[in-house]
């Protein structure tokens, strides 16, 4: 939801903020999003382990109400220090102090936001879909509706931005506060019950900043050597690129509980391994499929003024295809019980990724950043494939399938090269090139699509 409402609402963002000032939201979200890691403490993976723990009401109570009162106590602490350098963060981070309300704002949306997740989790422990989505729904409508009205209607800009987001975790904290009134009082709060829940989530929160980092720190580096104009061409890209993210989110979600639901059915690790091919020609198509239109949907989608985003955004499909990798690769360490490497590969991977984001940024700008992303992602993958086959040996078919990966990035940047422009011929000769992809993978995988049309009964 988070993900289509970014997409839904960057028409609406690129033609009424420029790209400098959609670069200043990027770095002003970017920055609420790590205090907010931080404020968090990784308490809601904690919530979930703990809350099924025990049946007993009391008990459950006391893992969401230790939970809200230590987050409020971290969130008051890092809000108010936000609030007091307000100025001064600003100045740090576009030399002027025009950003502080701004900044004033993020600090004050950490404590709108903290009821609504905590419900929203709630929820979740629950098992209550309905009200999950529901209540997703509305919040969602809410911040889409203030957007558009904050920002288009009485054009504040940035600050409407902010402003649409504390409004909607302000109402939102309201409902939550009725919903949830009998499980935060202070009489379940357990210092007992949330020492064990600290000891579980601490040692997750720098693998979270890790993970952050590998996706949202390249704009500070951006920024430092190219300027706000270019943070907001990079988010562009980002965001547009979220098309695939959809499509693999899907996949993820599903994957790991159905994958571990088969583990001791016969033949569960050569299926395991045919995933694997189909997850890449599948994948690797789309991401080839948008990467050679991407010109044309940016068209589309956004002012002309951030069609320069097209090579982020190209490079950043072929990223969210590696980064769905992982969830293959760590099937091996799920079945031994054991995810101390795939933490592993996190941290190390996101630590040269800075390195790789400083080189990228000052001398490649945003297209820099994104490969560095990219090659980052590719190494924590091969990281973890390696570490995984140790504890499981599953017969991954890794010569076929990194050759499909490569002939699908291979064709999909060629044809960017060879055909740059957006007329009706090119348009044709792209069309003409993604088809012979398609039907080249098809033949690749034709015992595979087969078989499958036999079992869906298309083919006898």
């Amino acid at each position: 939801m988070t993900r289509f409402i970014n997409l839904l609402l960057l028409p609406l963002y690129t033609r009424v903020l420029t790209p400098s000032e959609y670069g200043v939201l990027n770095i002003l979200n970017t920055t609420f999003s790590i205090t907010w890691l931080i404020a968090l403490l990784a308490l809601d993976s904690a919530s979930f382990v703990f809350f099924h723990d025990k049946d007993d009401l009391k008990y459950r109570k006391s893992v969401f109400s230790s939970w809200f009162w230590l987050q409020t106590a971290s969130s008051v602490f890092i809000a108010t220090i936000i609030l007091i350098f307000a100025g001064f963060f600003s100045e740090i981070f576009f030399s002027t102090k025009e950003y502080k309300t701004e900044f004033s704002l993020i600090a004050l949306l950490l404590l709108a936001n903290l009821l609504p997740n905590i419900v929203w989790n709630w929820f979740r422990s629950l098992r209550k879909v309905k009200a999950t989505a529901v209540f997703t729904l509305v919040q969602s409508l809410i911040i889409i509706g203030l957007n558009i009205w904050l920002i288009v209607g009485l054009k504040w800009g940035v600050k409407g931005f902010f402003i649409a987001q504390l409004a909607s975790g302000a109402i939102m904290s309201i409902a939550s506060m009725l919903i949830l009134k009998d499980w935060i009082r202070p009489v379940f709060f357990s210092k007992t019950l949330l020492n064990g829940m600290l000891k579980y989530s601490l040692p997750l929160v720098p693998t979270a900043i890790a993970t952050w980092g590998l996706s949202s720190v390249g704009g500070y580096f951006i920024q430092a050597f190219r300027g706000t104009a270019e943070v907001g061409l990079y988010q562009t890209g980002v965001t547009m690129s979220g098309l695939l993210t959809f499509v693999i989110a899907s996949f993820t979600q599903a994957w790991g509980p159905f994958a571990l639901s088969i583990k001791n059915e016969q033949g569960a690790k050569e299926f395991y391994g045919k995933v694997f091919i189909l997850y890449v020609s599948v994948i690797g198509f789309i991401a080839a499929s948008v990467t050679v239109f991407s010109s044309e949907l940016l068209s589309i989608a956004v002012a002309p003024s951030y069609s320069g985003s097209h090579w982020v955004m190209s490079l950043l499909c072929f990223n969210a295809m590696v980064i769905g990798l992982n969830y293959i690769a760590s099937i091996g360490l799920n079945l031994a019980k054991d995810m101390r490497p795939f933490a592993k590969a996190i941290i190390i991977g996101s630590v040269i990724n800075l390195f790789f984001y400083y080189f990228g940024a000052k001398y490649f700008g945003k297209e820099g950043c994104a490969l560095a992303s990219m090659l980052s992602n590719l190494g924590i993958v091969f990281f973890i494939f390696i570490y995984a086959q140790k504890k499981v040996f599953i017969p991954f078919d890794f010569g076929k399938g990194g050759v499909i990966g490569l002939f699908c990035i291979a064709l999909a940047f060629c044809i960017k090269f060879l055909v740059p422009l957006s007329d009706y011929l090119s348009i044709v000769l792209k069309a003409v090139s993604i088809l012979g992809l398609l039907m080249g993978l098809l033949y690749v995988n034709r015992i595979e699509v087969i078989s499958g049309l036999k079992k869906i009964g298309v083919i006898k």
